[in-house]
């Protein structure tokens, strides 16, 4: 019995990591996202 729920806990650990190395990946690409907007944005700003 504690064998099943500890493979079932062991089971959604794994996946709660995965969700975890997802949203972590996410959250680099839409920083990455606001630099290089950021940069855009001063480029034109330097422009005027």
């Amino acid at each position: 019995m504690k064998d099943k729920k500890l493979v079932k806990l062991e089971k959604q650990n794994e996946n709660l990591k995965e969700l975890l190395r997802e949203g972590l990946k996410l959250i680099e690409n839409y920083r990455e996202s606001a630099k290089y907007w950021e940069r855009m944005y001063n480029q034109l700003d330097n422009c005027k």
